[in-house]
């Protein structure tokens, strides 16, 4: 048919329609139509045909349409249409709309598409659309920002290919294509040799569903031409992947184009953490382009190959030419064999990195005096006087070791770090190896071990500071000694992976850490020594779902803005065991903090010889559980022994327990001390709520009592009593009472017919009146508990004659048991 016009039609100026018993007809062609101002210029439509028919279109005339001006619709059809040389134009919503459902190609040729209303073209694709040699000027509203001059929505996979076409002046941006959820086919989009100019966005390819990552998609975009393209608020390309796609970017022209970006690639929200599929850049040249942030902006975990390519592009302070995707110390882009508009490599680093780095391959640990990169041998960096600056992070990957040589000094750029999965040797000697921030006040990255348990860890004899992480560690042994962490924006020292065997700091010191000292987590079964901390949120924590034994001795700890010692047992059946003494804890607000949540397994908590002074709130506060079960384990019961503890202007103990509990706080020192904030500060005594043990119910287990013995309580000032009792499971014996300024030493809290045993305790006098004035029990309010005190301890003298009398440099506290001479403390016990 030919030369034929149809106008001012309400419905459409033609409909072609292929019946589905017409039979195999070779091809249908239709030339010089003229369809103006009806509803859609030209349908074609297609339903259920096995047969395989051809549709040509050629030099037509479609415009001021009020829908579509050519409108294709094809349902399970093998139909191929052939659009050529026609002007399609004005009409109200799309120049060209095809929907296709499991059948039939698209090839529009040699056309002019220019100012359709919404889209120049708007395919719903299952199988292949082809632009060759079309012109795209001048369509889109303004302000319909969301729309683009061609939309395409992917179903069942095909290719769309954009083939020699020219873009210009389109209001809204060039080529927007997204991909339908459930999309199970294979698909390839090709854009080769187009050129866009002053356009918005030019490319918008959203590879986004859930249901997509079961195929891949196919990219080539080559031999473009991008030229005075501005998109002031967005990014000019912007390519969204899943992990089967896979990018070929080559021997494209981007000149003197305006963005945010000028080309990002990124991932889906469902694409895993590393693609095995490959994003190629090469050959491309950028020039003239004015960003505000980045002209490539990888954030996409793919291999990733950047090679070739020239940048010589207008530069401004805080922009760079390549931004990498946010960190991970296994991933790096091979970035080589590029120009990068100087040939000055410390100028390309600064442009080059951004605030999360990640590795560019590198043979050479040092070029042109810009030191990092790769390591994956056996290197040796020698020590030097002047400080060596470091402008790349370096990782040491498996099978690969560093050594540093003692006393040099390392000087690291912001953000950048020191990542180990192999080995490391930092030397000992008689200076003091130094890793630092550089000369800018800003922070570096800190140090990454990640061997698998695998390496080799020795970092002796260094001083570290300023940093994000401190030391980071992935690995269960470490060998640090005579270390210095200073001013980390986190933890100083931190163990991801749990801890196991001896860990001996020699001397090592961690201060100024924003949250934690030494930060432990998951299975732990480690004693840790030789260690001071100072300056943090938290000295030492531990929080697990997992049992294990934790082992401190000999550590030193100041200045705890919540906690020195936190340790909590989060583990449903299993409890851990922590073991604390000849610690040294100093101005804090919490000395140590225990918690422990389940109630059916063994735990034992050791807390011996540490000094505790100068703590705003509790010196010292252990939970566990307080609800009783029937399901506990015969003999699951937890001891708890606290001794030989100094306590120094402190604000109390609390020790919340229950009847399964063996708890024996004994020979420990408390003396002069008060609560400004809590004046009821008290030594208090319970077993949730229980007034004695049920040994006659045989679903329990019998325990021995709770026992508090030769224990100083001296000089204490609290308003209500210097010790509480609210049970009578604890034997109170041997312990010297003398606190003047608190009305009372004991104050009963439980109700009943109970007695507290609180025999053969010393109360400053033998006056048996005069001792029961100090107990505020059942005597002065019937409902009480009763306290029997009879037989007085009638002197207090102790015999330590066995041990030479503690050598007139201590006190003796228990027979034939010595305590140096320190002071103050308050125990409130549950």
């Amino acid at each position: 048919m030919k030369n034929i016009s149809s106008t001012f039609s309400k419905e459409n100026g033609f409909t072609i329609r292929q019946h589905p018993y017409s039979g195999n007809i070779p091809v249908s062609i239709f030339e010089e139509f003229e369809a103006a101002n009806n509803k859609n210029g030209i349908q074609i439509m297609s339903v259920n045909i096995t047969t395989v028919s051809n549709i040509r279109i050629s030099q037509c005339n479609v415009y001021q349409n009020g829908e579509s001006g050519l409108r294709i619709l094809m349902a399970y059809a093998n139909i191929s249409t052939v659009i050529e040389d026609c002007l399609i134009q004005e009409n109200k919503q799309s120049g060209v709309m095809v929907s296709q459902f499991e059948g039939g190609d698209v090839l529009i040729k040699s056309s002019t598409l220019h100012k359709n209303g919404i889209y120049a073209l708007e395919v719903y694709a299952t199988n292949n659309i082809v632009l060759e040699s079309c012109i795209f000027t001048e369509n889109s509203h303004e302000g319909l920002y969301e729309y683009g001059s061609c939309e395409i929505t992917s179903y069942y996979g095909g290719n769309v290919s954009f083939l020699n076409n020219t873009f210009s002046n389109n209001h809204n941006g060039g080529i927007k294509f997204r991909e339908y959820n459930y999309n199970v086919g294979s698909f390839a989009f090709n854009m080769k040799f187009n050129q866009f100019s002053y356009e918005r966005y030019v490319l918008s390819f959203h590879h986004l569903y859930y249901f997509s990552n079961n195929h891949a998609i196919q990219i080539d975009i080559s031999h473009n031409i991008f030229n005075n393209n501005k998109e002031n608020n967005g990014i000019l390309i912007d390519v969204v992947l899943t992990d089967e796609d896979s990018v070929y970017i080559g021997t494209n022209t981007f000149i003197n184009n305006t963005a945010n970006d000028i080309l990002t690639i990124s991932s889906s929200p469902y694409a895993s953490s590393v693609s095995e599929n490959e994003v190629r850049i090469f050959d491309n040249i950028f020039k003239d382009n004015t960003f505000t942030d980045s002209c490539l902006n990888l954030k996409s975990y793919h291999i990733v190959s950047v090679n070739r390519n020239a940048f010589m592009n207008n530069q401004t302070i805080g922009n760079c030419e390549l931004q990498t995707p946010s960190f991970d110390e296994s991933y790096s882009i091979n970035a080589t064999h590029n120009y990068w508009g100087s040939s000055n490599m410390s100028d390309i680093i600064e442009n080059k990195e951004n605030d999360e780095f990640v590795a560019y391959a590198q043979n050479d640990f040092g070029v042109q005096n810009v030191f990092g990169g790769e390591i994956t041998g056996t290197f040796t960096i020698k020590h030097t006087k002047e400080a060596m600056r470091i402008s790349r992070s370096i990782f040491v990957r498996t099978n690969a070791s560093l050594n540093i040589e003692n006393g040099i000094k390392m000087q690291f750029d912001e953000k950048r770090g020191i990542y180990i999965q192999g080995n490391l040797n930092v030397d000992d000697g008689e200076s003091r190896s130094l890793f630092t921030n550089g000369p800018v006040v800003s922070s570096w990255y800190g140090m990454v071990f990640s061997t698998k348990d695998t390496g080799y860890l020795k970092l002796h004899n260094a001083y570290i500071s300023n940093t994000e992480i401190g030391i980071q560690s992935n690995d269960k042994v470490l060998d640090l000694r005579n270390i210095t962490i200073n001013n980390s924006a986190s933890a100083c020292l931190s163990m991801l992976s749990g801890a196991e065997g001896h860990f001996d700091f020699e001397g090592s010191f961690l201060s100024n850490c924003v949250n934690y000292g030494l930060f432990l987590s998951k299975y732990v079964n480690a004693s840790f020594t030789g260690l001071d901390i100072s300056s943090s949120y938290e000295g030492i924590q531990l929080i697990t779902d997992q049992t294990g034994h934790l082992t401190l001795y000999t550590i030193g700890i100041n200045n705890s803005s919540l906690c020195a010692v936190h340790v909590e047992f989060n583990h449903d059946t299993d409890a851990g065991d922590i073991t604390i003494h000849d610690m040294e804890i100093t101005d804090s607000q919490t000395g140590f903090q225990l918690i422990v949540k389940n109630h059916y397994s063994h735990n034992s908590i050791k807390i011996r010889d540490n000094s505790f002074y100068n703590i705003s709130g509790n010196a010292m506060q252990i939970k566990t559980p307080r609800n009783r079960n029937n399901s506990i384990k015969t003999g699951a019961q937890r001891f708890v022994d606290i001794g030989y503890n100094t306590f120094i202007n402190t604000c109390g103990i609390t020790c919340d327990t229950w009847d399964s509990v063996n708890i024996s706080f004994h020979d420990n020192d408390i003396t002069e001390n008060s609560c400004p904030t809590i004046d009821k500060c008290f030594f208090s005594i319970s077993a949730d709520g229980f007034r004695d043990i049920p040994v006659e119910k045989p679903q329990f287990s019998s325990y021995p009592k709770g026992t508090v013995r030769f224990n100083n309580l001296l000089l204490n000032k609290v308003s209500r009593g210097v010790v509480v009792l609210d049970t009578s499971y604890f034997n109170i014996s041997r312990n010297i009472f003398d606190n003047h300024d608190s009305t009372f030493d004991f104050y009963t809290t439980g109700y009943g017919d109970d007695t507290i045993n609180a025999k053969e305790n010393w109360f400053g006098n033998v006056t048996l009146s005069l001792v029961y004035d100090r107990i505020y029990d059942r005597r002065k309010e019937s409902s009480l508990m009763s306290v029997d005190i009879t037989p007085l301890l009638l002197e207090w003298k102790l015999d330590c004659s066995l041990v030479n009398n503690c050598s007139n440099q201590g006190q003796c506290v228990s027979p034939n048991r010595c305590r140096c001479f320190s002071g103050k403390g308050i125990m409130i016990m549950r």
